[in-house]
């Protein structure tokens, strides 16, 4: 039976005599309550039999409700009679009646818009309590449907765990129940995510890849834009890595770079986070091209004027000014007057990388001198520059081979002459001393100290060599302690049958 529906229950007799009386009854067996329900809702008929019995029949209208769920009811017949009471059999009312509220979720905070962060794992739960039978639940949440209820003291429970995604940002609880049929409770979720991609253009231009290629002293217009929730911060960097702008709380940026130049061209960075990024930013790259002619990379020409030895070889260079052009742009040719060069592996050697180009010019003669330019072409135009090749002339051979040997002369010279003075006065020096070791052997008497007649120039003392030549070494060895080098000095006697030696240690 439904609650508050209601209910018709009929109690009939078997004839009898004297004239029954039924009676309704509802009990409750656990607290032992038993409530009489006869006098405001029963109705009492009888019929009268051909022998002169009588039959009865009650009829019990009553409107049910949960509290005597599961209550019996029964009736029960009396007569005047002295005979017990006759009762029925107890039927047991089960009374259906809704769940007591709509499904409720929770795990959540009370906010007014609750927020979970994408693809972060979240655990969501519903709820709904009372009714006879018990209600069936379904959560679902973001294309994910919960498998298990669990049943706690007549409340029925529904939990799911998922992790949230941008474009799915609703939880929904179904009930159904015999009484209240379907009831649906909603949840909308914000759904926080960081920037995970960003867009770098430039206004009006259609990307080939990541670069843009503008013109000398034209505006520019940089935009940058993303999705995140909450808005990020976004911030343009230049090629020199510079911050341009940062624009707070925002998914689109627009700045403009008036009159750019050759400088302004490189990489420029966008990038954008917000509360919930974590590790690196997000972020794109562009390259901006600025069309402009090439020039040198320095404004100095000093090396453009070159004198060279003849027979020599030399190496005419030019680098470009490091700026933005597009890939293969640049290009070099060298020319001697108004005659182009070519590679020639015996005469020019022509090498050229990204924006620098090399000239060799293997041994130069009389012809290699004279002008050279190299014609550098880009995208936008043309740079000429101009090299100038002289003769150097070589130091004359002759007037160096003089100066060599008058440096030689006098350094020999002076040499030999600072030998001679410290031989003669040694010389002089083991004179005195000999002479003096004469006079000691000999009682005072001096030695002449001169050579025989025969000899024609006494220069020196004279030592017989057979006798006294090694007693000589051993003195003048003596007289220094630092290495040997022994040179000997002859004087020559007049008839040559006698050598005079002199030895000494320097």
């Amino acid at each position: 039976m439904r609650e508050y529906q209601p209910q018709l229950s009929t109690c009939t007799t078997s004839a009898c005599r004297p004239t029954p009386t039924v009676k309704w009854y509802i009990r409750h067996f656990k607290e032992n309550i038993t409530v009489d329900m006869t006098a405001h809702h029963s109705k009492q008929r009888y019929n009268q039999h051909d022998n002169g019995l009588v039959s009865s029949e009650s009829i019990l209208e009553f409107l049910p409700n949960r509290t005597i769920n599961n209550w019996t009811l029964f009736c029960e017949v009396r007569t005047q009679m002295e005979y017990a009471d006759i009762s029925s059999k107890e039927i047991v009312l089960n009374v259906s009646y809704p769940p007591e509220s709509p499904p409720f979720i929770h795990g959540f905070t009370n906010d007014t818009v609750p927020r979970v962060v994408e693809s972060e794992p979240n655990t969501l739960s519903c709820s709904v309590t009372g009714g006879n039978p018990l209600a069936t639940l379904t959560l679902t949440c973001f294309n994910t449907r919960s498998t298990t209820l669990v049943i706690t003291n007549r409340t029925v429970t529904a939990t799911i765990t998922w992790k949230a995604k941008r474009n799915q940002n609703n939880c929904t609880c179904e009930s159904n129940h015999i009484i209240s049929g379907k009831e649906i409770t909603n949840v909308k979720f914000e759904v926080l995510f960081p920037p995970d991609k960003v867009h770098f253009t430039i206004s009006g231009q259609e990307p080939e890849g990541a670069t843009y290629a503008v013109n000398n002293k034209e505006d520019v217009s940089l935009i940058c834009f993303t999705e995140s929730n909450p808005n990020p911060d976004i911030i343009v960097t230049n090629a020199k890595n510079e911050r341009l702008v940062l624009l707070k709380n925002t998914t689109i940026l627009r700045h403009t770079l008036q009159k750019v130049s050759c400088v302004d061209a490189g990489e420029y960075e966008c990038s954008a986070r917000n509360d919930v990024t974590t590790g690196h930013e997000a972020k794109s790259t562009l390259i901006l091209i600025v069309k402009c002619l090439p020039k040198p990379a320095t404004d100095s020409l000093k090396e453009s004027i070159i004198a060279v030895i003849p027979y020599t070889d030399v190496t005419l260079q030019f680098i470009a000014k490091n700026y933005f052009d597009e890939q293969n742009k640049t290009q070099f040719t060298w020319y001697k007057q108004n005659t182009s060069l070519h590679y020639d592996s015996s005469k020019y050697m022509i090498l050229s990388y990204g924006l620098q180009s090399v000239l060799i010019i293997r041994n130069v003669t009389q012809s290699d001198y004279g002008q050279y330019r190299v014609v550098v072409r880009n995208s936008v135009g043309q740079y000429i520059h101009y090299f100038e090749l002289h003769m150097r002339e070589q130091e004359s051979s002759v007037d160096s081979s003089t100066n060599m040997g008058t440096t030689i002369g006098v350094a020999v010279g002076t040499f030999v002459f600072t030998i001679l003075c410290i031989v003669l006065a040694f010389v002089g020096y083991k004179y005195i001393r000999r002479k003096r070791n004469l006079q000691h052997q000999h009682g005072g008497t001096p030695a002449t100290g001169n050579a025989p007649e025969s000899q024609t120039t006494p220069t020196y003392d004279y030592i017989n060599p057979s006798t006294d030549s090694k007693n000589v070494y051993q003195e003048l060895g003596d007289t220094s302690e630092e290495g040997h080098a022994y040179m000997e000095m002859r004087s020559a006697n007049t008839d040559d049958s006698t050598l005079n030696y002199i030895n000494m240690t320097l």
